[in-house]
């Protein structure tokens, strides 16, 4: 269950942080933002892992799921109190 929940997760970040960086660049930077969107979504999912490993083993698993769920109980407040902010109208193409 725990798996499926996180790949479902993964799944849908990449879309939903493309879209909002798409909602706030002119149709003719679009490309670039995509592509550097995507860029550090990779390096994040990439690198992460190599710099937390060691953070873990030392502080042992318990602590790194808590420290998680903690991060992801903030960004969720974040959103929600600032969710009015970041619904943008669409600009039309060209």
């Amino acid at each position: 269950l725990g798996s499926a929940i996180l790949g479902v997760g993964v799944a849908m970040t990449m879309p939903a942080v493309l879209t909002l960086a798409i909602s706030r660049a002119p149709a003719t930077e679009r490309g670039s933002v995509v592509g550097t969107a995507s860029l550090f979504l990779d390096l994040a999912f990439g690198l992460a892992p190599v710099f937390l490993a060691p953070i873990a083993a030392g502080a042992g698993y318990p602590a790194i799921f808590l420290a998680s769920s903690v991060v992801a109980v903030l960004g969720a407040a974040i959103l929600l109190a600032t969710r009015s902010r970041l619904i943008v109208a669409p600009q039309p193409a060209g």
